[in-house]
């Protein structure tokens, strides 16, 4: 690059960026002294088993309850700032996950394309840019990995409950994919896992495949090679190699995304370290809103990686990473 990042977009001119910062220093900071005020709770996708709580008392000594996944951190103290949803891109959930964040910055141009001021989804991504190079990430940047996979978003399938929930992701898959290709920068901004197509469709399939005796993931397995299963699934469209991985899948999570809490610091070659300010389940001190640490590596290739886990292909996550230019 002709210009580190940090000469184009200095801190000073970025006042909202800097109140998300602020929030998510404040919110660890209350963690830490508080961490009963505290978990990690997964969002649910249906409204009456949600268990996701942000209650957050600025101005006064009230109580904090702050009951996220690592994505509830990072987009309610987003929504907290912006006063409405954060929902740039969005995949098979009416809420952003970490796969969304990764999608949402892989996306993005590497230069501000626009003087929006962020507060509609559809152009939301006129006042972000994507950073190419962690080494040059500043406080209040927003890092995120996914599990790359075959699935929406290009992450890797969760773990199928059922064979319905099973073609229901399959055809969320198909659908993303195709409207992708015909919105700005490949957004999505509508949860279609609530599209009634998918519902019709993996019906459809449930009873197709009960009529020749296939009435369960495991059932599907152990039939996947016949050739009768194999031409049913052609004639309906299915992709076989699609299909496998979607069944293989023991994901529970996307990924990760947090907030960078101050500059990289190389730790060996290749190597770099960041502060992050993050919601985490894994954690010696308590599950919950913290302070913590994320290595990634730099690979031959200048992709950034975090290795602490490899997807259901073998390979470590992909990093993506992005700035708030407001």
């Amino acid at each position: 690059m002709a210009l580190n990042d940090r000469d184009l977009f200095p801190p000073g001119r970025r006042l909202l960026a800097m109140e998300c910062l602020a929030l998510a220093e404040e919110a660890v900071k209350h963690a830490e002294a508080n961490p009963e005020c505290t978990k990690h709770v997964y969002r649910s996708q249906h409204p009456w088993k949600n268990e996701e709580m942000w209650l957050v008392r600025r101005a006064t000594d009230g109580e904090w309850k702050m009951h996220v996944d690592c994505a509830g951190f990072v987009r309610n103290v987003l929504e907290t700032t912006l006063k409405r949803p954060f929902t740039a891109a969005l995949s098979d959930r009416s809420f952003m996950r970490a796969k969304d964040f990764c999608y949402f910055f892989e996306h993005l141009p590497s230069v501000c394309v626009g003087k929006d001021d962020g507060r509609n989804d559809r152009s939301a991504s006129s006042c972000w840019c994507r950073i190419y190079d962690l080494r040059t990430i500043l406080p209040g940047d927003i890092i995120a990995y996914r599990h790359k996979g075959l699935a929406a978003a290009g992450s890797t399938f969760m773990e199928a409950t059922s064979v319905y929930n099973l073609f229901k992701a399959l055809k969320v898959k198909q659908i993303f994919d195709a409207e992708a290709k015909f919105q700005r920068y490949g957004m999505v901004h509508r949860n279609i896992a609530e599209d009634e197509a998918v519902r019709e469709w993996a019906d459809s399939m449930l009873h197709t495949l009960a009529e020749i005796g296939i009435e369960s993931l495991t059932s599907l397995r152990e039939r996947i090679e016949d050739d009768d299963v194999k031409n049913l699934l052609l004639c309906n469209k299915v992709e076989i190699s699609i299909l496998k991985e979607a069944m293989q899948s023991r994901a529970h999570d996307t990924g990760h995304v947090m907030f960078a809490a101050g500059l990289a610091e190389k730790i060996e070659e290749n190597k770099w370290r960041v502060p992050v300010y993050q919601s985490t389940a894994s954690s010696v001190k308590h599950p919950g809103v913290q302070h913590g640490y994320r290595t990634f590596t730099l690979s031959e290739r200048g992709q950034w990686l975090w290795e602490g886990d490899t997807n259901i292909l073998g390979v470590p996550d992909e990093v993506f990473a992005g700035r708030f230019l407001l």
